[in-house]
């Protein structure tokens, strides 16, 4: 079956379980997991579920077995570095896009490499903190050349600093590959804070029950299927208003998470698709017999599928953006009209 980012590619990592003398979380599996089913959903990511490689911890593996390790992640991205020797990827990138996203226990580097955000690897112990520099993986990925685009992602606490080591076993890039790739990288929190973790409602199907989320997963999510631009497209500055706003709805005011999140789009603009579509209920009122839809700026006129649910009640679907909506009379002449901007919950509107 045909997908619509047929050559993007994602790796995810989510873990819970680490050495008994780390705390164990509730939500991180839970925010790969998500994640990766926004990745390989057609309304969202659009990736074939092939190319999305989704690695978690497991709760029932003992002590000494805990996994995933930092090899295993690096063995996953030297496949794209083998797949560059491949005589049909000679000269050009071998996709559009990598994700690359991290959600578990976080430690910053020691210096100069503060700036960073390290996953901690499943089988850390206190005396040694194996890890996994997220943003220096980040750049050498970008310096390859192996993708169009690099996003990376990363739900992890930033407030302790330890003693990892600010270097990748990746091959480095080629400078003579010409320029480096657009990238995102987005940090749930800034430099020296802490994330949280809470019961949230479902980021992706409100109907389903809630469960426990990092609040920057969360948000991230949901402003994948929502956070739409005046033109009704999602993109790296509509994400990153979103999400800088949003997550500050769900912390008390003394949580000092900040997201930090920050692109290069030399090359073009990154842009995540248009969002999935939501329900929007309207009623009328007489004189209001019927209805059309504009766009935000109140100029085209749009012909959404129209379901009647009952007496002067019906439902569209349209994807999140702005939108007019302007009553009819009987003679065709405007009653009334709604400005609404459509996020996931939907809208009702009365004409």
């Amino acid at each position: 079956m045909p997908v619509a980012q047929p050559d993007d590619h994602a790796i995810v990592v989510g873990i819970n379980r680490y050495h008994p003398d780390f705390p164990a979380l509730q939500g991180a599996v839970n925010d790969a997991t998500l994640f990766h089913a926004w990745l390989i959903d057609p309304l969202g990511g659009g990736l074939n579920p092939d190319h999305a490689r989704l690695i978690c911890s497991d709760p029932a593996a003992a002590v000494g077995n805990l996994k995933p390790i930092r090899d295993e992640i690096e063995d996953e991205l030297v496949k794209f570095y083998m797949k560059k020797n491949d005589i049909a990827y000679i000269g050009k990138p071998v996709g559009r896009r990598l994700y690359l996203y991290f959600s578990g226990h976080g430690v910053t580097p020691q210096q100069p490499s503060y700036e960073d955000c390290a996953l901690l690897m499943a089988n850390s112990i206190p005396l040694m903190l194996r890890a996994l520099p997220g943003r220096l993986t980040y750049e050498v990925l970008r310096k390859a050349p192996l993708f169009r685009e690099v996003v990376l992602f990363m739900d992890c606490c930033r407030e302790v600093a330890g003693a990892v080591k600010a270097d990748t076993n990746l091959p480095p890039g080629d400078p003579t590959a010409g320029p480096q790739a657009n990238g995102l990288y987005g940090f749930a929190a800034r430099w020296g804070a802490q994330t949280a973790e809470r019961e949230l409602p479902h980021p992706l199907d409100p109907k389903e029950p809630p469960l426990w989320q990092g609040v920057f997963t969360h948000t991230l999510l949901k402003g994948l299927t929502t956070a739409t631009d005046e033109d009704g497209q999602i993109t790296a500055d509509s994400l990153k208003s979103f999400i800088r706003r949003a997550v500050q709805d769900l912390l008390p005011p003394e949580n000092n998470q900040r997201p930090e999140i920050n692109y290069d789009d030399s090359f073009g603009p990154i842009v995540f698709g248009v969002g999935r579509p939501v329900e929007v209920r309207v009623s009328l009122t007489p004189p209001t017999v019927g209805f059309r839809v504009l766009n935000g700026k109140g100029l085209a006129n749009l012909n959404p599928a129209v379901e009647t649910v009952g007496e002067n009640r019906f439902t569209v679907k349209l994807r999140p953006a702005g939108y007019v909506f302007e009553g009819l009379a009987g003679d065709g002449s405007p009653t009334r009209s709604a400005t609404v901007k459509l996020l996931m919950e939907g809208a009702d509107v009365s004409l």
